[in-house]
């Protein structure tokens, strides 16, 4: 099995889904179904609904 290319922009994409996953044991339909509006990339965090608990995931450790 081969390591994840993060020096593409599929790579990169892949390799954040891989964090979080691990990172926030969310379900994979959760994570799909997360919508453009609950990501600030400028802030680096993804807001994820858990049974109507906000959570915000700070993923900007995995993009340095």
């Amino acid at each position: 099995m081969n390591a994840i290319d993060d020096s593409t922009f599929r790579g990169f994409r892949d390799l954040i889904i891989v964090y979080i996953l691990l990172d926030t044991m969310v379900r994979c339909s959760e994570l799909i179904n997360i919508k453009r509006d609950k990501m600030d990339l400028v802030a680096g965090t993804v807001q994820l609904e858990a049974h109507e608990l906000g959570i915000s995931i700070d993923f900007t450790t995995y993009l340095y």
